[in-house]
């Protein structure tokens, strides 16, 4: 019967640990979990399952057996107190949980790397991130090397374009808020005008609820997908989106959340203000105004190219129709905002 579970069986020396190590993170990167075992006093694998009956080496196995990241985040660490070969060392335990396949066991080993080390989980999911996409990036090259059968050459390091370069910067701020304030409830006792009901909105049931008014989404499908699970989750009384995100099985989701998480400037608790209510509402509102207004803007420059495009009376009449509603919303928008138009 198929299982991925193995268990590596080596003499206790130091050769045997070293390929412990090695062999194990070549079978991790199959997706399979790993456990070793070293035998007493040097003793050769064959010969030791030799003097034992099937039975006795099953039970010796079982309750000898470690699993394979865990031995090396203690035997990595065993006695290293030099700044730098301490994060030499965790960062070659980062390599061996990188690539590891499933998401879970990932997070786990994260977790215990955390407890050991005292490095906070955000900086060491940020960090097995950008292996995990180095990895990749590596992988693919390979693969399209192999294609044009050209010599190998070396991988140029990975780097993650920000929201910011590809997304609006509203957009970016709203999704950090939903990563980060996804669950406060900042509208209470709300009556709902369809239904009679007085309800409450969370951060992100308000905003999907905004956006849903007019049929808007984000430009970037990716944080779509963040407000969507968001709101999902928002009957969940236990649901932290910080935590939810930044540990999501999406490696592209965590990436971005551990970004959006990560606090601007470093401050001890004691600095840190909690934001009120009523900060955070008037914050959101006015994200969401700039966001239409983005839209807006953007919506009107694609109709004043198609109207000097098109030859066509009818339709250059009803493009102009279209571009004085929307430069109506456009200064109800600016009203609101308390800006200036300029035209």
């Amino acid at each position: 019967r198929f299982t991925n579970n193995i268990t590596l069986i080596y003499d206790g020396d130091e050769a045997g640990v070293n390929a412990a190590l090695k062999n194990s993170d070549l079978i991790h990167g199959e997706g399979m979990n790993v456990k070793v075992l070293f035998l007493p006093d040097g003793q050769d694998p064959d010969d030791f399952a030799k003097s034992h009956s099937p039975e006795e080496l099953r039970q010796f196995i079982a309750e000898r057996q470690t699993d394979s990241i865990l031995f090396r985040i203690n035997r990595t660490l065993d006695g290293v107190t030099d700044p730098i070969r301490r994060s030499e060392a965790i960062n070659s335990i980062i390599d061996s949980i990188a690539i590891v396949k499933d998401p879970i066991l990932r997070d786990t080993y994260i977790q215990e790397c955390s407890r050991l080390t005292g490095t906070t989980e955000q900086t060491l999911i940020q960090t097995m991130n950008r292996k995990i996409h180095q990895n990749k990036e590596s992988e693919k090259k390979e693969q399209e090397r192999e294609q044009r059968q050209e010599p190998p050459v070396t991988p140029t390091p990975f780097v993650r374009t920000t929201p910011a370069q590809k997304t609006d910067k509203v957009e970016e701020m709203l999704v950090e808020t939903i990563v980060r304030h996804g669950n406060e409830v900042i509208f209470r006792d709300v009556s709902d005008e369809s239904t009679g009901q007085t309800i409450s909105l969370n951060v992100a049931q308000y905003i999907d609820y905004d956006l849903g008014l007019d049929n808007l989404a984000f430009t970037n499908p990716l944080y779509n997908k963040i407000l969507r699970e968001a709101v999902d989750h928002s009957s969940d009384p236990d649901f932290k989106p910080v935590d939810y995100f930044v540990h999501h099985p999406d490696i592209e989701i965590s990436t971005l959340a551990s970004q959006l998480a990560a606090d601007r400037f470093q401050l001890s608790e004691s600095l840190k203000l909690n934001e009120r209510v009523e900060d955070l509402r008037d914050r959101i509102i006015h994200m969401i105004l700039d966001f239409r207004m983005n839209y807006v803007k953007r919506h009107l420059k694609e109709l004043k190219e198609k109207l000097s495009a098109t030859k066509d009376t009818n339709a250059m009449i009803e493009l102009m129709k279209e571009i004085q509603m929307l430069q109506e919303v456009r200064n109800v928008l600016a009203k609101k905002l308390g800006v200036d138009i300029m035209v």
